[in-house]
């Protein structure tokens, strides 16, 4: 039980509250502005629902609104009621858009553009037969990036580069691990390297201090500010780059995320970032990295290896899974408190005491305990 009961609490809503289902949603934004109380709501796609395979690995919405997943097996389209399938050969890993709203996708073996057919439905076609024929075998394009008017296809040891006319290849001995653009600049891990850029003039240069990833692995290089770029890793947590030193950068999330962290990671407009990972769900922190939500199996997340993440135009986060498809609205100040959490009776108020939110039942007071998302009765 709480020891700090004697002050005067501070009530944050009374009333009945009330629902058939036993939970209860209520702002968060009332106690303080995107402090997580109870859990987000998510809403969870199964493959089931799309008709697909389980593994999404891409995710990008078009300039109509409409969203495309990288499935494992094909591209998913949804217009927010309906899913259709884009076959693919090849399967699908990754996608990216154009300044004319093109879409590209890249698989195994396989990589080309979304077009429309004469019923207006797209279609995939592809590019692979633009390449010299001793470049037309290869395996995964795991990234896509445009930028300076052409479409770089990153693959395991060669970047195909499209120009809308014709195609340059640019091959590496050792291989290319994650790629991201960040500040204009074209940021490429390599493997027994390190940390590096590519230049307009498509040759590659390490950056001052990024031989330290030669060895340990980069999944995520965004944005801070404008002095400076956030990188994660899977070992050795987070860290602040400003083009000379590598600053670590500790989190409230660094417990959760050690050997866990995964691509690519997402710098959103107000300064928080989302981080994502291979087994523990994605978790919201501030510019300063303070934990602001989790979404994870625990908070309502279908299953834990987030494996993509995408921030559409309505600000709903897009969760592609290595099971399913989730959710959740950025823009929504409410989450829920419900029976997953230990409510099995009516709840008729809410009060918010010294950082401790009780509530008054129909079975007696309880309070929740937010380090294991569980309401307790006090006893």
């Amino acid at each position: 039980m709480p020891s700090n009961m004697q002050n005067k609490p501070t009530r944050i809503s009374s009333g009945v509250l009330y629902t058939l289902t036993l939970a209860f949603i209520f702002s968060f934004y009332t106690i303080n502005a995107q402090e997580q109380v109870g859990r987000p709501l998510i809403t969870n796609y199964k493959y089931q629902d799309y008709q697909a395979a389980p593994i999404n690995w891409w995710v990008l919405e078009d300039d109509n609104g409409i969203m495309y997943f990288a499935n494992n097996v094909q591209v998913l389209q949804y217009d927010g009621v309906n899913w259709r399938i884009i076959e693919m050969d090849g399967g699908c890993r990754s996608l990216a858009k154009d300044s004319e709203g093109v879409i590209y996708a890249g698989g195994i073996g396989e990589f080309g553009y979304l077009s429309p057919e004469e019923t207006g439905e797209l279609e995939f076609v592809s590019l692979v037969d633009k390449l010299p024929e001793e470049h037309r075998a290869f395996e995964d394009v795991w990234f896509i990036h445009y930028i300076n008017d052409r479409v770089y296809f990153w693959t395991e040891y060669k970047v195909f580069i499209w120009d809308g006319n014709q195609m340059e290849v640019l091959i590496s001995e050792n291989g290319f691990h994650v790629s991201a653009i960040v500040n204009d600049k074209q940021y490429i891990r390599i493997w027994n390297v390190g940390l590096s850029i590519l230049k307009e003039d498509n040759t590659f240069e390490l950056v001052p201090g990024g031989e330290r990833f030669a060895d340990e692995r980069i999944y995520s290089i965004l944005r801070y500010d404008e002095d400076h770029i956030l990188i994660a890793t899977r070992n050795e947590g987070l860290f602040l780059y400003d083009g000379r030193e590598f600053t670590p950068f500790k989190t409230e999330i660094d417990s959760y995320i050690k050997g866990e962290t995964y691509l690519p990671g997402l710098a959103l407009d107000d300064g928080s970032f989302v981080i994502n990972t291979n087994n523990e769900g994605a978790y919201l922190i501030d510019h300063n990295g303070r934990l602001l939500q989790k979404y994870t199996t625990e908070t309502g997340l279908q299953e834990g290896s987030v494996l993509n993440l995408y921030l559409d135009s309505r600000g709903v986060l897009w969760l592609p899974l290595f099971n399913g498809i989730s959710n959740v609205n950025l823009n929504s100040a409410f989450t829920t408190v419900d029976a997953n959490m230990g409510i099995n009776t009516t709840v008729f108020g809410v009060v918010r005491h010294k950082d401790i939110l009780y509530l008054t039942t129909n079975g007696g007071i309880y309070y929740l305990d937010e380090s294991e998302m569980m309401v307790k009765p006090i006893e």
